[in-house]
C-alpha cells in the first residue's frame, strides 16, 4: 500500500460502472502521432466518469475524521472498515472462510463414500462426537498438557483436516500436534518418570527454519531449558510436504533422523538440522540415518511419523539407541 500511496490503485473493471460521454475519434494518424510521444494540446480526452455501486441500507459511510492514519497498515485497516470500500476492493466472487470450509468438508465427505465400510463407521461415530460436520464445522479445541512447554497453548483441529485422515490419508500439522500432546500426557500420568519432551511441530517446520529461524531457535531452546532431565526430545519436522521424526538426545550428544523416504539422505538435507547446531552449539553430535520403516507410496509419511512416535513411546524408549528400528 505503501507504493500505491504515491502511485495508482487498479480497480476492478466488474466494479465500476461508466456514463459513456461522446468524445472526438481521433484518426489513425492521431493514434500514429500519439505513439510518438507528440501530445496533440487542442484535441479533447475522453474521460470516463465513475459511478460508486449502490449501498445498502444500512451501511454507513465512516466519517473521515475518525481514520487513525499513523502508518500504512493502519491506513490500509481504516479503508476496509469503510463499506462501500469493501464493497468495491473485494471480489464479488470471493468464497468467505466458511464456504471454503464447506465447500472442503463436502469433498472429503464425499471421497470417504468410497472408502471401505470400516472407515465409514469411524467418521459416523466421530460425529457424534464433533457434532453434525455440515451444520457445525467448528473447529476442534485442544489444550496443550501443562509443562510440554514454557508457555500455555492451545491448538485447533479444522473438521476438513480430520476427514482428510480418512478421506485421503492426509495427516494435517494439527492432527500430529494432537498425538504428540497426547503421548507427552499418557507418560506424564505419574506412574513413571518420562525420558522425553516435545518439540511443537507448528514452531519448528521447514517453512518457519527458512523464514523465521531466530524464532524456531527460541522455541527449541526454551522447551530444552524446561526439560534440562530429560534424555530425549522428539521433534516431528515438516518440510515441503513431508513428514520426518528427529530424536535428539543431548546427553549421548546423538541426534537420530527417521525418514520414510530416506534415500541418500543426511543431515543436511534439513534446515531443522542447521538449527539445531545453533542453538545446542556447545555440543558436537553425532548425526544418524535411522534404518527405519519406509513407506510405499507418496502419502503415507504423516502416519508413519506417529508410527515412529507411537513405537518411541511404548516400546522403545526404556532401552533406546540399544533398542532401535
Amino acid at each position: 500500500m505503501d507504493d500505491t500511496l504515491a502511485g495508482f490503485i487498479q480497480w476492478p473493471r466488474s466494479a465500476l460502472k461508466i456514463v459513456n460521454i461522446e468524445a472526438p475519434h481521433k484518426s489513425n494518424n492521431a493514434s500514429r502521432k500519439a505513439s510518438t510521444c507528440e501530445i496533440e494540446t487542442s484535441t479533447s480526452v475522453y474521460i470516463p466518469k465513475f459511478m460508486s455501486p449502490e449501498v445498502n441500507e444500512d451501511q454507513q459511510q465512516m466519517p473521515i475524521d475518525t481514520i487513525d492514519f499513523d502508518d500504512s497498515d493502519d491506513f490500509v485497516e481504516s479503508l476496509w472498515a469503510i463499506p462501500i470500500v469493501n464493497q468495491i476492493l473485494r471480489p464479488q466472487n470471493e468464497e468467505s472462510d466458511q464456504e471454503k470450509q464447506a465447500r472442503k468438508i463436502k469433498s472429503a465427505l464425499n471421497a470417504i463414500k468410497e472408502r471401505p465400510t470400516w472407515v465409514q463407521d469411524i467418521v459416523s461415530e466421530l460425529e457424534k462426537h464433533v457434532g453434525n460436520y455440515h451444520l457445525n464445522p467448528v473447529p476442534i479445541e485442544f489444550s496443550i498438557p501443562d509443562g510440554m512447554y514454557p508457555y500455555i497453548l492451545k491448538d485447533f483441529i479444522e473438521i476438513e483436516a480430520l476427514l482428510q485422515v480418512f478421506a485421503n490419508g492426509w495427516v494435517d500439522i494439527t492432527i500430529i500436534h494432537w498425538f504428540a500432546a497426547l503421548f507427552y500426557t499418557v507418560s506424564n500420568d505419574g506412574e513413571r518418570y518420562n525420558p522425553y519432551a516435545f518439540f511443537g511441530p507448528n514452531s519448528i517446520s521447514g517453512e518457519m527454519c527458512e523464514r523465521n529461524p531466530e524464532e524456531v531457535k527460541g522455541h527449541i531452546l526454551g522447551v530444552y531449558e524446561l526439560h534440562m532431565d530429560k534424555r530425549y526430545f522428539l521433534a516431528p519436522y515438516l518440510a515441503n510436504d513431508h513428514w520426518s521424526l528427529f530424536i535428539i538426545s543431548p546427553a549421548r550428544k546423538e541426534v537420530f533422523i527417521l525418514d520414510s523416504l530416506k534415500g541418500n539422505k543426511d543431515k543436511n538435507s534439513y534446515l531443522l538440522s542447521k538449527v539445531i547446531e545453533d542453538v545446542l552449539k556447545g555440543t558436537k553430535f553425532t548425526w544418524s540415518m535411522v534404518e527405519c520403516k519406509q513407506q510405499k507410496g507418496g502419502w503415507e509419511c504423516g502416519f508413519m511419523v506417529l508410527g515412529y512416535m507411537m513405537e518411541f513411546v511404548y516400546t522403545y524408549q526404556e532401552n533406546f539407541p540399544t533398542n532401535i528400528w
